[in-house]
């Protein structure tokens, strides 16, 4: 299978070797991951880790289904967030950053996020509130949705989906790597990969219309509020056992993004490399 090079033709290409930006190990208190989010039944609805009690918590634990260390993202049927914000303050323009994300999902929910590239401003023009994100579509089926900038900030385009089985035990663990550009005037771009594998790279992106960061954890398709549910159905987890980011390149991250050397080697040739079949211009 032939490998593509996410940044051999940008103008924007990071080249500078970075210690890591973010390096979670499981069992470490999520502040190390970045800064704890939980919101109840209405959009806005924050609370404090004591307000929200066991119904919704980010805690580090042992997860007995795999007896590896974790941070548990909780939220029980009613509750809308539980997730860790990356990296705030820090994202810059025209720059690449790279994330490996390994974790396991006990039971999906459809429209069940679990990575936010987030814009802070939702409402600085361009608008563009999510400019991109990871979400179930359908039983065991995670998607790609890109936010094309203007209008009201939510004109999403689905651009992959691929199988990321769920359940409960180590055979469900995955693996996620990311390289994001933030290069401005729509020269940016996106480049997934999933479990080792490409999956998706997007040209032509823009990435960076605002304040921007990374968001873990678990968002969205939580019951409502006036519907009597089965709260055991709706009640969502996940376990991150591992989070790296860098602006240096695929190698800092590749533990977490469950990359082989080889597979680093040949995305961080030097030679330009044709995008292939996975690539898609914006």
């Amino acid at each position: 299978m032939r490998f593509f090079l996410l940044l051999s033709l940008s103008l924007c290409a990071s080249l500078a070797r970075s210690k890591l930006l973010v390096n979670y190990t499981g069992g470490q208190p999520a502040t190390v991951l970045g800064v704890v989010e939980l919101e109840g039944q209405d959009l806005g609805d924050r609370l404090s880790i004591l307000d929200a009690g066991d119904e919704a918590y980010i805690q580090p634990v042992l997860d007995d289904k795999t007896n590896m260390s974790a941070l548990r993202f909780h939220r029980d049927s009613h509750y809308r967030r539980a997730e860790v914000r990356s990296l705030y303050g820090d994202v810059e323009a025209n720059k690449t950053y790279y994330i490996g994300y390994t974790l396991r999902v006990p039971k999906m929910r459809d429209h069940l996020v679990i990575f936010q590239w987030k814009k802070q401003d939702k409402l600085a023009a361009p608008r563009q509130n999510i400019p991109f994100h990871l979400f179930f579509s359908g039983p065991d089926q995670l998607s790609l949705e890109y936010t094309t900038p203007g209008s009201n900030g939510s004109n999403r385009t689905t651009y992959w989906t691929g199988n990321f089985s769920t359940g409960h035990d180590a055979s469900f663990i995955h693996t996620i790597g990311m390289a994001i550009n933030t290069c401005l005037d729509g020269r940016g771009s996106l480049e997934l990969f999933l479990d080792g594998k490409p999956a998706v790279r997007l040209d032509g992106a823009q990435l960076f219309t605002g304040a921007t960061y990374p968001k873990f954890g678990i968002y969205r398709a939580e019951a409502d509020a006036e519907k009597d549910v089965d709260a055991d159905e709706y009640a969502v987890d996940s376990f991150v056992y591992r989070v790296q980011i860098s602006d240096g390149g695929w190698a800092d991250v590749a533990e977490a993004a469950g990359l082989s050397d080889d597979v680093v080697a040949l995305l961080e040739a030097t030679e330009p490399r044709s995008a292939s079949k996975w690539s898609t211009t914006l």
